[in-house]
This record gives C-alpha cells, structure tokens and sequence, in this order.
C-alpha cells in the first residue's frame, strides 16, 4: 500500500504539512559529462583530462593517497603522484582541526576478517582477528597529505560513524557477527589527536548493523542508523545518562529507542516530498543481545505495528537543527515490507524540537541518480551525498529548492564498473569538500568557488 499526502492528512497521520582487469587502459580514461538538471547547483561537469574526476568550471582536485588494491592492479594512472598507500575500503570519513590550520582527517576503513589491506594492529585493537578499524590522516592548509596513521583496529566492516560537538569520531560496525567468540556490531570512539583512543565499545548505543550517526549538540542525544533487511533496519536515539560531552562520556550508557514515524510500517509508504510525520520514540527491550546465544536481534524485537522500518537506512549527519537522513533504495516489493513503493533513495530530515520527520528529496527510479549513501550538510549551503548505486557514479549536491545536481562523477573504472563515493565532509574551515572512492581507494581534497552555490544552498 502506497500512502499519498492526501491520505495521511486524511488518516491524521501527518503532522505538518575502476581499473579493468582484462588489463586496458582504455576504460579508466573513458571520457563522460554530467549536466545539472537546470540552472542552479554548481553547473555542469567538466570532463578531467587525468580520466578520474569531473567537476564544475573553476573546482580542483588533490589526490591525498591511494589505497593499497592500486599495487593489486598492476595499471596506475599517471595523477596518482602520490607515493603515499594506506589501507583499503575508506568509508565513513570525518574532519577536525589540526595543526597549525591544518585538518586531521579520521577515516573508517570497511573491511572484513580476510580483506587485503587491513588496518595494521599497532594502535588500540578490540578483537585481534578483525581487520577494520580507523586511520587518521593529517592535512596541511594547503589541503596536502603531511601523514597517515592508524588509530583504531580490530573491529570489523567500518562503514559510517560520526563527528561529535567535542571533537571526536564515532566508528561504526555494519555488522552483528560473533566471530571467536568476540561480538562485534558496536560503536567506538577515535580521539583524533591519538591521544585517548581506547578500543572499548559503547555498548549502550545498542548493538547491529551500525550505519551512521549525529548528535543534537544541545541536548547530546545520539540519533544512529541501521542498514539491514529480513527486517529492514530502524533509526535509533540514544539518551546518554552523562551529558558532559566530552571523550568517554557515552561509555556511562544511557537509553535507547527505535523510531515510530506516524501510522507507518515502511518509510517507503511515502513518495510526496514535503509529507511530514509525528515521530515516538519505543523503548529497545535488549540493546545488546548475545544473538549467537539465540537471542533476538534488536531489530527483530519489536512488531510491525511498533515501529517503522526502512530498507538501507544510511547517512545521517547534524545540520540546521536537524539530523538529516539517507534512506539508499527500495527496489523491490521485499525491500518495501510488501506495502511501499519502490524507490531510488530518500533523503529525510528529523527536527528533535518538533518531533517531526520530513521527506525533502525523492529519486524516482529511472533518473539520473540512484542509491545515495553517505551525506552530510555543506557550511556554505545544501547537502552533498555520496552515491553508491548502478552504473555511474555522482557526489550530488541538493539546494535549498531540495533540486539535485551532479557536483562530481567517478570517471575510473575498477571490477567492471565504477564504483561507490563515501566519506563526503569538508574541513573546520570550509575550504575543502574531502571525498573517497572505495575501491580501488582514493581520497580527494577538492575546493574551488564554494559561494557560486550559497545562493541555492539551506538556510
């Protein structure tokens, strides 16, 4: 069952309104252009002569590493003058400041037990046969690699986290395995200095397939997203019982709670932009289930009447008072729970103060995007999200109108196909947007004239 506006006003339920391996070269400098959709955006994309990313008119790219895969290929374009490797998988990435104006960059890195390129188990490590963890990479004013170093192991599949208001970064583990013995599916806390970082889980931030997360810096509550299915996942708040905000807090505990967004089983029901739905908050009975021991997991705790679920909740990042959301895909009638309607990613945002979640972007399958991942909220205006759907590739920029436009696109091609954008966030002074390609791994620093979008950018 698909529900319109006009039905949940009418139901009360709403509240308010790269590399080929055949081993040819030809494939990564295939040439491509992307047009924003209209005027507004940025403007169209301009195809890199290097064969690795297009930008608007007037925006540069730096290359800060590449991941270890490259030794792998045996082809390495000629921009990657970099002679510095780390590992691979770089997902989840966060900024904070650094020395002398400089940036420390704090990256996840998603790999599984097995992958090649683990993150080296010479820093903290929470399970010594986990190849995950964080790597922190200091940038210079300049927005060039002064080092990189490990500072978080032995946890597993790395994908998304968060920025704290105190200035730390929250790793997430997309998993709930038990391997050895050893759970996983935690958040931990990366001090990006080096200086505090304890491989301890915060168990209270219950235990799943962690996405993402933000905080409300007023309030400190912690808002976490599940990507899972058979169920699909949940979006959770966390209410610490230490409010003081500072490295270690959160390992006091606190309360979590799963989302009920207005009379619905899926958030896939809705497909007008603007709907907006009552949010309650239900208590989770067991936040740290012993799933091997045949405990439910958290998602599996509740009924369908009880909460509110989303195939491939994703991103979430803190902007403009609100927490803003990805929801990937749902592209079949199993990805819907059997009572939505398909989709190629949303984009929600909830405002803690109203208790109000809002749909403000909606891909319709067919377009030019698809499969939005990470997000986060631009500090000159709008939202930049990562893709990682089918076919190409787009770091998409949203203006105030909720308009989306392609700001960048993945030109190199590896294992058949172009693969995924993550970790989009930019430094404490705004001059740099830093990005990665998964695989086979890059970081980006890229800057260029920023205020061109301010006109259409949020308030």
């Amino acid at each position: 069952m698909t529900i319109s506006r006009r039905e949940l006003l009418r139901n009360s339920a709403l509240t308010g309104a790269g590399i080929a391996l055949a081993g040819s070269l030809g494939p990564l400098l295939e040439s491509g252009f992307a047009a924003a959709k209209g005027p507004g955006g940025y403007g169209p994309l301009v195809p890199d002569t290097a064969g690795m990313l297009d930008l608007p008119a007037g925006f540069s790219y730096k290359v800060l590493y590449r991941a270890q895969a490259w030794s792998t290929i045996g082809v390495t374009p000629s921009a990657l003058t970099t002679g510095e490797v780390a590992p691979n998988a770089a997902d989840g990435t966060g900024s904070f400041a650094g020395p002398r104006g400089g940036t420390i960059l704090v990256q996840n890195k998603e790999c599984s037990p097995g992958d090649p390129g683990p993150v080296p188990h010479t820093v903290p490590t929470y399970d010594p046969a986990a190849a995950g963890g964080t790597t922190n990479l200091f940038i210079d004013r300049q927005g060039n690699l002064v080092s990189h170093v490990a500072s978080l192991a032995g946890t597993t599949r790395n994908c998304a986290g968060g920025v704290t208001p105190w200035g730390t970064w929250l790793t997430c583990e997309e998993t709930d395995a038990t391997s050895g013995g050893v759970r996983h599916g935690y958040v931990f806390e990366v001090d990006p200095w080096g200086n505090d970082t304890a491989a301890v889980p915060l168990k209270g931030l219950g235990r799943f397939e962690h996405e993402a997360l933000a905080i409300d810096p007023k309030k400190g509550d912690v808002y976490l997203t599940e990507d899972a299915s058979t169920p699909n996942g949940l979006f959770y708040k966390f209410v610490p019982n230490d409010r003081r905000g500072r490295y270690g807090s959160l390992q006091a505990g606190g309360s979590l709670f799963a989302m009920k967004a207005g009379g619905l089983v899926d958030l896939s029901q809705v497909t007008d932009v603007g709907t907006s739905l009552d949010v309650t908050w239900v208590p989770v009975p067991n936040p740290d289930p012993d799933i091997a021991g045949g405990q439910p997991r958290v998602r599996s705790q509740f009924t369908a009447d009880q909460i509110t679920r989303s195939k491939k909740f994703e991103g979430a990042w803190w902007g403009h008072g609100r927490v803003w959301i990805n929801c990937s895909f749902a592209k079949t009638a199993a990805d819907v729970g059997g009572v939505g309607t398909p989709h190629e990613g949303q984009v929600w945002t909830y405002d803690p103060k109203r208790e109000r979640l809002t749909l403000e972007v909606r891909f319709e399958p067919g377009g030019l995007f698809d499969g939005p991942d990470n997000i986060t909220v631009s500090p000159h205006g709008g939202v930049f999200l990562a893709e990682d759907g089918d076919g190409d590739q787009y770091v998409i920029y949203i203006d105030k109108r909720n308009q989306a436009f392609a700001f960048a696109k993945n030109r190199i091609q590896f294992d058949g196909g172009f693969q995924e954008f993550t970790g989009p966030n930019f430094s404490p002074d705004g001059r740099f947007l830093f990005v990665n390609t998964q695989q086979p791994g890059i970081t980006y620093a890229i800057t260029g004239p920023w205020s061109g979008g301010r006109a259409n950018g949020h308030r």
